[in-house]
Order: C-alpha cells, then sequence, then structure tokens
C-alpha cells in the first residue's frame, strides 16, 4: 500500500476492509451471484455483431466520413463480380449458358442490370447469340479496346458484373448475394466452367467469418498456451488453475457488456481479448501470489482479509493506470483503435472484479492451504529465481546511474529511427491472404488492374450548369493526361459525349438538351440533382503510398485548376480512405504514446504525491524506444493496430512497474530502509510479476497465429513489449527507486547487511 497517511487511504482501506468482510460472511451466496451474471453475459454475449468495411477505418462524424456517407448514398451501387473460369470464353455452349444465367439473375429483386459478354456479343449480332466460335472471334474483334477489356479478361476468364438497385441498404445487399449464389447452384454449367463470386459486398461477409473465427482460434489458443504455462510456472501454487477459470469469467462479463450496450465486433476488438486474456489472468494471478503467502502465515480468513486489503487497491492502482494507456487510444481518428481501447478498458475492470471477488470466494469454498514450503523442484527453483532477483535488485540500486544510461542510449535509439519505420496500409494487411474473395479480386486485379476507383465528389449549388460540366470534362481529360497511373475517366461529361456524337454542347441549352436524352438511371450514377456529381478515375495497381501521392497530386491539379464558383471538389470512397489512414496513423501514433505519458504521469502524482511516484515514467519511456528498435529488427511496419502499441506498452507496462513500486512502499513503510525496501519489494513480487509476464506473453501470443496480417504482427510486436515491460520492472525499476527513492542509503543495522541476499517465503 502507499505509505502516506491520509483520508484518502484510510477510505480506501475501508472499503476494501468491507468487501473482504462481505466476501468472509457470504461467500456461497457470493459464488451464486457470479454464476448468475455469467449466464447474463453469456445472453449478453448473443447479441455481439461483427462490423466491416468502412466504419471501421473511417470515422462517419468527421468531414471526411460525411463526404464518404455522401458519395455512398448518391452514387455507390453495389457490384456482383462473378469472375468465370473456363476453357474458352468464345465457346458457344459458354455463352448459351451466360446468357441463360444473366436472366434468372436479372429476376431476383432489387438487381438493377446484369453485363457479361454474352449480353453484349448478343446486342452486336442482332439479338442472338452467335452460333459458332468463329462468329464470336469477328465480333470480339469490333468491341471497343475498354469493353473488351473489361468483359474479357483472358483467354480462360470472363466477367458478368451484377449492379444492385443504388441507395439500398448492406442487409439488402447480402440477401441479393445469397439470392445470386442460389440461382448459380440451381444451374448446371458446361464441363470445365466455375462462377467465382466476389465483390464488396462478398468481401465483406467472408471477412465477418473470418473475424469470427479468428476471434475463436485466438481465444482458444490463447487459453491453452495460457493453462500450460500456468501448470509448469505456477506448479508451487496450489489450486494453480484457479487464475484460468477466473480470466474465462472477466471475458463473459466482458462480451455481455458488449451485446447489451451494441458495441461491434472488428478487427481491434478481435485482437484486443488475447490481451485481455493475458491482463486479466495477470491480476488473478498477483491475488493469487498473495493469499498464498499470507496463508503461510496466518489462517485462511486473516489471509484472505490481508490479501484483499493490501493487494486489492494495489491492483486497482495497476489496473487504472493500464486504463490510462486504453484512454490515450480515444485520440485516434481510426475507429478500430478505439474499440480496442474500449473494449479493453471494459475488459480490464471485469477481469479485476472477477479476480478481487472470485478468487477469494473460491479459496474459502475450497478451503485453500499453500503447498508445504521447502521441498519439491518447482520451490527449489523459485528461491532460487526469488535469490537471484534480490541479489540482482541490490546491486543495481547501489549502482543505478550506468544501469539507466544504457536503458536511455537503447531508447533514445528507438525513438530516433520511429519515424523511419513504413506506415502499412495496404489492403492486403487487414485481409487473409487465401480468404477466396480476396484471391478472386486479386485474379481480375492483377489481369486489369485496379478494381477500386478514384472518386472525385463534385458539389455545389448548380453543378449541372454548363460552366461546372465543362470544368469536370476539362478537368478529367487534364487529370488523365498529366498522370499515367490513371487509365480512364468516367463522368456526367463523358456519358454526355457518349449521348451527343462525341461531342460536348457548346451552351446551355444544347447541354440540357443532351441531357434529356441520357436515361435517367444511367445519368444518376454521375449527377444527383443539381448538388452533386462524380468524377470516376480507374487507376492501374499501385501501392499504398503510390496511391496517396497520385491522390495528393490530382487534388493539387484541382486547386491549379480552380473549378467554377460554389463548386467544391473532394476525394473520397474507399481510394481515399485507405490512403488517408496513412496520414491518420502517422499523426496519431505519436499523439496516443504523448498523452499515455501524461496521463500516467499525472495518474501518478494525484494518487502517490510521493517522490518516487514518477519512477515507473524511467522504464515507461524506455520500453516505448525499445519497441521501436524491436519493429525495425524485425521489420514490422506500423499500421492501425501497432500504431496504439506505444500507449498500449505504457498501460501494460505500468501495472508491472506499480506494482513493484507498490511493494517496495509497502516494504518502505514496514523497514524505513530504501535499499532493504528493493530487495524485499523485488524479492517477494519478482516472481509473481515474472510469472504474469510469462503467462500474459503466452496469450499475447495467440494473436501470431492470425490469418490477418495486422493481428499476427500486432501479436508479435505485443510479445516483444511484454517482454521489455518484465525487464522494466525487474531491472529498471530498482535503479530508478535508487536514484529517487534514496536506494543508496546505508541500511541500519549489520544483520539486515549480510541478509541483503537471503531468500524469504516470498509468494
Amino acid at each position: 500500500m502507499i505509505p502516506q497517511k491520509s483520508d484518502d487511504i484510510s477510505r480506501i482501506e475501508q472499503i476494501f476492509n468491507g468487501v473482504a468482510t462481505g466476501i468472509l460472511r457470504y461467500p456461497a451466496q457470493l459464488a451464486l451471484l457470479i454464476g448468475v451474471l455469467f449466464v447474463v453475459g453469456i445472453i449478453g454475449m448473443t447479441g455481439v455483431t461483427m462490423e466491416t468495411g468502412s466504419n471501421t477505418y473511417l470515422d462517419k462524424s468527421t468531414k471526411e466520413g460525411i463526404i464518404y456517407d455522401s458519395y455512398s448514398e448518391r452514387f455507390l451501387s453495389d457490384t456482383v463480380v462473378l469472375l468465370v473460369r473456363c476453357d474458352d470464353p468464345l465457346d458457344p455452349d459458354l455463352l448459351v449458358f451466360l446468357n441463360r444465367l444473366e436472366g434468372e439473375i436479372r429476376e431476383v429483386r432489387n438487381v438493377a442490370s446484369v453485363e457479361s459478354f454474352a449480353d453484349v456479343l448478343m446486342q452486336m449480332n442482332g439479338g442472338t447469340l452467335p452460333d459458332s466460335r468463329a462468329k464470336a472471334q469477328t465480333l470480339v474483334s469490333r468491341l471497343p479496346p475498354d469493353l473488351k477489356e473489361k468483359l474479357l479478361l483472358s483467354n480462360t476468364m470472363t466477367l458478368a458484373l451484377v449492379t444492385v438497385d443504388q441507395g439500398v441498404s448492406k442487409d439488402v445487399s447480402r440477401s441479393v448475394l445469397g439470392n445470386i449464389q442460389s440461382v448459380i447452384d440451381s444451374e448446371s454449367p458446361p464441363p470445365g466452367v466455375s462462377i467465382e463470386i466476389t465483390g464488396n459486398t462478398a468481401f465483406d461477409e467472408q471477412m465477418e467469418d473470418e473475424l469470427s473465427g479468428s476471434l475463436l482460434v485466438l481465444i482458444a489458443a490463447a487459453m491453452g498456451l495460457m493453462v500450460v504455462t500456468l501448470a509448469v510456472l505456477f506448479s508451487s501454487m496450489s489450486h494453480r488453475f484457479i487464475p484460468a477459470a477466473l480470466v474465462v469469467v472477466g471475458m463473459i462479463f466482458t462480451f455481455g457488456i458488449m451485446g447489451f450496450n451494441g458495441i461491434h465486433m472488428n478487427i481491434g476488438v478481435v485482437a484486443a481479448f488475447p490481451v485481455l486474456l493475458g491482463l486479466g489472468i495477470d491480476y488473478a494471478i498477483q491475488f493469487q501470489a498473495r493469499l498464498d503467502e499470507e496463508c503461510r502465515l496466518s489462517p485462511l480468513p486473516d489471509a484472505v482479509r490481508t490479501t484483499i486489503v493490501r493487494t486489492g487497491p494495489a491492483v486497482l492502482i495497476a489496473m487504472l493506470a493500464t486504463a490510462m494507456g486504453f484512454i490515450a487510444m480515444f485520440i485516434s481518428p481510426v475507429p478500430m483503435v478505439r474499440s480496442f481501447g474500449l473494449v479493453s478498458i471494459i475488459g480490464i475492470a471485469c477481469c479485476y472484479g472477477a479476480a478481487l471477488v472470485g478468487l477469494p470466494v473460491m479459496a474459502l469454498l475450497v478451503k485453500y492451504r499453500p503447498k508445504p514450503g521447502g521441498s519439491g523442484r518447482a520451490v527449489a527453483l523459485k528461491n532460487r529465481y526469488d535469490s537471484l532477483l534480490s541479489g540482482a535488485a541490490v546491486k543495481i540500486a547501489k549502482n543505478p546511474v550506468p544501469v539507466l544510461l544504457v536503458a536511455a542510449v537503447v531508447a533514445f535509439a528507438g525513438i530516433t529511427v520511429d519515424t523511419s519505420i513504413p506506415i502499412d496500409t495496404n489492403q492486403d494487411t487487414f485481409v487473409p491472404p487465401n480468404m477466396p474473395t480476396k484471391l478472386s479480386l486479386n485474379t481480375v486485379t492483377g489481369i486489369v488492374g485496379s478494381v477500386q476507383p478514384f472518386p472525385l465528389l463534385v458539389e455545389g449549388d448548380r453543378v449541372d450548369d454548363y460552366q461546372a460540366i465543362a470544368w469536370i470534362d476539362r478537368f478529367g481529360r487534364y487529370a488523365l493526361d498529366e498522370h499515367p497511373e490513371l487509365t480512364g475517366v468516367t463522368s456526367i461529361a463523358t456519358l454526355i459525349r457518349q449521348y451527343n456524337n462525341g461531342v460536348l454542347p457548346a451552351s446551355q441549352p444544347g447541354l440540357a438538351a443532351a441531357l434529356a436524352r441520357i436515361p435517367g438511371d444511367e445519368r444518376a450514377k454521375y449527377l444527383d440533382g443539381h448538388t452533386a456529381a462524380v468524377i470516376q478515375f480507374s487507376t492501374t495497381d499501385m501501392e499504398m503510398g503510390t496511391q496517396n501521392q497520385v491522390k495528393e497530386e490530382v487534388m493539387t491539379d484541382v486547386g491549379w485548376m480552380q473549378p467554377p464558383p460554389g463548386i467544391v471538389v473532394y476525394p473520397t470512397g474507399d481510394y481515399d480512405m485507405y490512403t488517408s489512414l496513412i496520414a491518420n496513423i502517422a499523426q496519431s501514433k505519436g499523439e496516443m504514446t504523448y498523452l499515455g505519458f501524461a496521463l500516467i504521469l499525472a495518474y501518478l502524482v494525484v494518487v502517490y504525491r510521493r517522490r518516487y511516484a514518477v519512477s515507473p515514467l524511467f522504464p515507461l519511456v524506455a520500453i516505448v524506444g525499445w519497441n521501436a528498435v524491436g519493429m525495425l529488427l524485425l521489420g514490422i511496419d506500423y499500421t492501425p493496430m501497432t500504431a496504439c502499441l506505444g500507449s498500449m506498452t505504457i498501460g501494460v507496462a505500468s501495472e508491472y512497474t506499480i506494482l513493484m513500486m507498490e511493494r517496495y512502499a509497502e516494504e518502505l513503510e514496514e523497514t524505513g530502509d530504501p535499499l532493504v525496501a528493493i530487495r524485499d519489494g523485488v524479492q517477494k513480487v519478482g516472481t509473481a510479476v515474472t510469472v504474469s509476464a510469462l503467462v500474459t506473453a503466452c496469450g499475447f501470443s495467440a494473436l501470431m497465429l492470425s490469418d490477418f496480417k495486422i493481428i499476427a504482427n500486432f501479436g508479435i510486436t505485443t510479445v516483444i513489449a511484454v517482454g521489455f515491460s518484465l525487464i522494466g520492472a525487474i531491472v529498471i525499476m530498482p535503479a530508478a527507486l535508487a536514484l529517487i527513492g534514496g536506494g543508496k542509503k546505508e541500511v541500519r543495522s549489520e544483520a539486515k547487511q549480510g541478509d541483503l541476499v537471503s531468500s524469504s517465503d516470498g509468494i
């Protein structure tokens, strides 16, 4: 506890004394209550839904999000892409099959149009399909190059494009997708013909399935790894698997709260759960370690009370410090990062509550008794490790400056190279590499280039005015000439040319007449009344950095070729969303880290009001710098998830360092000697912190099993961060406490001096 006699501390002790009294009086009733809440949590978790797509990456309350939704609602219609693999796209039997399939798909509700190679050839052949390959080949030779490239991918592949009604909901699009799949399944294609469905809706649907499966695998793997680690490293404890049971309770509580409060599951939340498993089991380990220690000194009821009153506030303070790191994530502009922070805060609170109440209740019900001390390989190994830690702590406390200098040099190197680590927002990073819809999309992209357009939303009072449309026409042509990465442009201007013999009218009346000749559904793809229009650029397949550069250059061109007064132009769509992630990550990763430091510092000063309260900042700063060195050496780029590594590390590492500082404060209160307090504090909690860190690392390591590259890389970095956090707690903290808390003072008696490397009963 904090060695400070204040009303605040008295109130805290009274609260935890009251908790202890309630647990001692009503253990069976509290066990029943936990069981009821567990069932309620299971009911709540059935309401958890998956979330993918733009809501994961783009905050819809921002200007960019509003523009994205405006573009999507006005101009974006879902397209289902049917990738047809065959021996010969010109085979008359295949064309008959595609024509029949088109007709059946057109009958599906909310399908606006269907376009395929067979459909185009039939239109060119007077409404009938060519009855021989030679006739089909003749018709193909007369196709415009862009249309031929669009539908005839190669000698073994062709496309059919199904456009869904504009403005329908996501659920309706999914229903359409399911109906199309049913039509395909009911058909019998010619030999050697197969059809794969891809497109945004199919992509999102498979992403959600992959996320659900990934979550189950990650949680199961994390639990398995932690149980094995407990079996090995916690073998000196009686009932060593209690922490695993308690963390399951905490996780179910978390899922239940998510379900009842409408918190969606996304990539960030999936990544949060193994992290929560690691932190949650850590809290339970700290409680059980202290309970085991106290049971060796006093009867079980007294041990339970001491554990709750002493360890409860210490772990609470550490948990709240961890929450500071997660709170810092709320400033991120990326919704998945904020989701990670929110669910993490809910999770650690649930796991803390489960450990605080659940462990004493279980101990009382099973009549917990520690294993006999002084015998067995596990006990002997623990005693040797305790002696090693206490001896090392004394040496570090006597020579703190060299230790801190080495740590600072490595940390400075990491902070220096941090800006050179690339930022990866490539869509492949967010998707399992073997996901079928992604593989189909890659096939199309590899042949015809990117299927993701680069749209510019044009808004104003009179976007259908002659001056505005003339500017749209002029700018589209200019951008296409200036940027080789842009391969084509479509807009209301190109549509007018198509229906006006290839020319743009020279006056407003001529323009109005040309617009009147265009069918309404065609016109609606590029013009929405008088207030909005869109320019769509097709592009080559580019790396994300190049895409961002092209976007910036095009917007510079917009500024140079000023649109008419009252007309504004915005980049939008998925193209803008993914490229903007680069700037969002670059800006927010540093801000989250600095805010995390500020929150931790303010929190420690307010809670402790002692000079040594700032000691955890020494290892925290060092660990954040070391993380960058680790990422650089392993070649791991920043993503929306690894960008929050700094603030997350501050949260996780602060727990270990605060627990170490708490025990130092408790020992200092009892002995009055800083050096002895450092030795005894490290000796008594060092093993528990080490076991906690290793178990936590095992939980985090499950992330590396994910098929999602963004989650797997996050797993690697978090395991490294936990390792660094352990080093910070047992190596850097003794040095920091010695420097700030007077660790070089001489001990008061020779008896204590000679006992500096002795072991204690410990945990």
